[in-house]
């Protein structure tokens, strides 16, 4: 929709991204070549302003769509705490010049005059009320929105997202007022804290999981990092996420062409949409670590929180690595040392990765990545206890 497509070039321009989604408007012609050149030469605030009042728009039509406010309080939480725009850019000057009812005032200008002249009129009459340049910032704002009835709605959301600003620079100042030796101090505390469960730290408690295409990789570094074929591997390895997630009397579903029938067409396309998801939240957190992108499949999770009773899915898997064993020149050179170092010398050594990333879709966020690496063969028992502790752990 065009609510969602001036979201993406708001969060796109206001990073500096612009070019990664749009062209420049020079090697294009007619109309496509316009709409470059509009949106390149406008700022980030007034692109930030125009998809705020769209998403607001199809918000007053159903304002039970959970996805259109969240992407309405992330457009107005960046417009204020990237560009420091506020409320009364859009509400000053249109209370002071009366003119929240733009048709009325049309109106009242005498023909022959057409619309857009009618308009100017306006226009010019409240630049001589225009006392500054901030007033004038605020004029052009202000024009966005002056069609909108709930305007106080408005007005809380900047409300609130002023307040949670205030509330996370009140926590980084609690760090900037102490000494360097109490800062590290509170950090190795809240770091130790967090790593006795890594799972209430990131908020995860569920009594429901869909484990999303469960895979298991075989690399043999000794065949010059070959991807081994590891299907019965995998198949084992799906055996053992039923098996534990019984005995930890967690309720599961597994999200995968492996165990799908030829009748599954619709757990295909729930597949697909979650896949699709997860890429678009990666591709923007390679892009910014740091920056909040609501992606566009969003729209789509309720449906799947809805069928699967749960918001929490869990991609997870295995990596089993194997290392190249010393060669022979270095074996030759380690002739004085015992016997038991030249055996672990030309032992194969592995090393087995157990990763898991939750995904919380009622929130549509990443909320943890996790690997667990040990120095080990990848044995049955070893990704049963990995597997049965991350249950425990997260179970209501």
């Amino acid at each position: 929709s065009i609510a969602k497509s001036l979201y993406g070039l708001y969060k796109y321009k206001s990073k500096g991204k612009y070019f990664d989604i749009a062209e420049d408007f020079t090697e294009y012609e007619g109309e496509i070549s316009t709409a470059y050149y509009f949106f390149e030469k406008l700022s980030s605030e007034q692109i930030g302003s125009m998809a705020l009042e769209k998403l607001n728009e199809y918000y007053q039509i159903d304002n039970e769509n959970k996805y259109f406010l969240k992407l309405i309080k992330d457009v107005v939480y960046e417009l204020v705490s990237e560009t420091e725009v506020g409320f009364s850019n859009y509400y000053k000057l249109t209370k002071e010049n009366d003119s929240i009812n733009k048709e009325e005032a049309v109106n009242n200008i005498q023909e022959p005059l057409s619309k857009y002249e009618k308009l100017r009129q306006i226009q010019k009459k409240q630049l001589k009320q225009v006392t500054s340049e901030n007033d004038l910032d605020q004029l052009f704002y202000h024009e966005y929105l002056i069609s909108s009835k709930n305007f106080s709605q408005i007005e809380t959301w900047f409300t609130e997202a002023t307040d949670k600003i205030q509330e996370d620079d009140k926590r980084k100042k609690l760090f900037e007022n102490m000494t360097n030796s109490k800062k590290r101090k509170a950090l190795r505390k809240k770091a130790r804290k967090d790593k006795k469960n890594i799972y209430a730290a990131a908020n995860i408690s569920t009594n429901k999981i869909v484990f999303v295409d469960p895979d298991y990789f075989v690399i043999d570094e000794r065949k010059g990092q070959k991807l081994e074929n590891a299907e019965k591997k995998k198949y084992n390895f799906y055996k053992q996420v039923e098996m534990v997630a019984q005995k930890a009397e967690v309720d599961y579903e597994i999200l995968s062409p492996k165990v799908f029938e030829t009748t599954d067409v619709d757990k295909y396309n729930d597949l697909a949409t979650i896949n699709d998801w997860v890429s678009e939240k990666i591709k923007h957190i390679e892009i910014n670590d740091n920056w909040n992108f609501v992606a566009s499949e969003t729209e789509y999770l309720t449906i799947l929180k809805e069928k699967y009773n749960t918001s929490t899915f869990v991609y997870t898997g295995v990596l089993q690595y194997k290392e190249k064993r010393a060669d022979f020149w270095t074996m030759v050179d380690a002739i004085q040392i015992p016997p038991y170092a030249i055996y672990l010398m030309i032992k194969s050594r592995h090393s087995t990765h157990y990763y898991t990333l939750w995904c919380d879709i009622n929130e549509g966020e990443l909320k943890l990545e996790n690997i667990i690496s040990l120095k080990n063969k990848s044995t049955e028992g070893i990704i049963n206890s990995l597997m049965y502790d991350m249950l425990i752990k997260i179970k209501k």
